[in-house]
Protein backbone atom coordinates (compact mmCIF):
# COMPACT_ATOMS: atom_id res chain seq x y z
CA UNK A 1 0.00 0.00 0.00
CA UNK A 2 2.91 2.65 0.67
CA UNK A 3 4.50 1.70 -2.58
CA UNK A 4 0.95 2.21 -4.63
CA UNK A 5 0.54 5.75 -2.41
CA UNK A 6 4.61 6.96 -3.15
CA UNK A 7 4.38 5.78 -6.79
CA UNK A 8 1.38 7.83 -7.11
CA UNK A 9 2.85 10.92 -5.43
CA UNK A 10 5.93 10.36 -8.14
CA UNK A 11 3.94 10.34 -11.08
CA UNK A 12 2.03 13.29 -10.13
CA UNK A 13 5.34 15.46 -9.03
CA UNK A 14 6.80 14.56 -12.23
CA UNK A 15 4.52 15.32 -14.15
CA UNK A 16 3.61 18.63 -12.73
CA UNK A 17 7.68 19.50 -13.64
CA UNK A 18 7.35 18.92 -17.50
CA UNK A 19 4.05 21.63 -17.35
CA UNK A 20 6.29 23.80 -15.55
CA UNK A 21 8.74 23.01 -18.03
CA UNK A 22 6.73 23.44 -20.81
CA UNK A 23 5.38 26.75 -20.06
CA UNK A 24 8.65 28.39 -18.88
CA UNK A 25 10.15 27.96 -22.35
CA UNK A 26 11.86 31.03 -24.21
CA UNK A 27 9.96 32.12 -28.09
CA UNK A 28 12.10 31.19 -30.73
CA UNK A 29 14.15 34.29 -32.14
CA UNK A 30 13.68 35.65 -35.37
CA UNK A 31 16.62 34.95 -37.27
CA UNK A 32 15.69 36.44 -40.36
CA UNK A 33 16.06 39.47 -39.48
CA UNK A 34 19.48 39.41 -38.10
CA UNK A 35 21.45 40.51 -41.55
CA UNK A 36 24.77 41.50 -42.16
CA UNK A 37 24.96 45.12 -41.21
CA UNK A 38 22.30 44.80 -38.88
CA UNK A 39 23.40 46.87 -35.54
CA UNK A 40 24.04 45.74 -32.63
CA UNK A 41 20.83 47.06 -30.88
CA UNK A 42 18.97 45.38 -33.59
CA UNK A 43 20.65 41.66 -32.95
CA UNK A 44 20.40 42.23 -29.21
CA UNK A 45 16.84 42.99 -29.91
CA UNK A 46 16.14 39.49 -31.49
CA UNK A 47 18.66 37.58 -29.45
CA UNK A 48 19.23 39.01 -26.32
CA UNK A 49 22.51 40.24 -24.77
CA UNK A 50 25.72 38.30 -25.89
CA UNK A 51 27.58 35.52 -23.81
CA UNK A 52 30.78 36.80 -23.89
CA UNK A 53 32.06 40.14 -25.80
CA UNK A 54 35.31 40.28 -27.06
CA UNK A 55 37.21 43.11 -28.00
CA UNK A 56 40.09 42.62 -30.69
CA UNK A 57 43.51 44.25 -31.26
CA UNK A 58 42.51 46.13 -34.07
CA UNK A 59 39.39 47.23 -31.76
CA UNK A 60 36.87 45.62 -33.78
CA UNK A 61 34.31 43.79 -31.08
CA UNK A 62 32.95 40.03 -31.65
CA UNK A 63 29.44 38.82 -29.81
CA UNK A 64 28.80 35.78 -29.36
CA UNK A 65 25.14 34.55 -28.77
CA UNK A 66 23.45 31.24 -27.95
CA UNK A 67 19.56 30.11 -28.24
CA UNK A 68 17.79 27.10 -27.73
CA UNK A 69 15.78 25.96 -30.62
CA UNK A 70 13.08 24.02 -29.85
CA UNK A 71 12.23 25.32 -26.28
CA UNK A 72 9.07 27.73 -26.61
CA UNK A 73 6.57 27.94 -23.97
CA UNK A 74 3.52 25.79 -25.16
CA UNK A 75 0.42 27.74 -24.29
CA UNK A 76 -3.27 25.87 -23.71
CA UNK A 77 -5.50 25.95 -26.65
CA UNK A 78 -2.58 25.15 -29.06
Amino acid sequence: MKKALLTICALVLLSGCSVGMAMSGKKEPNLGVVRVGSTRGEVQLHLGNPVTSVTLPEGKRVDVYEYEIGNEPVLEGQ
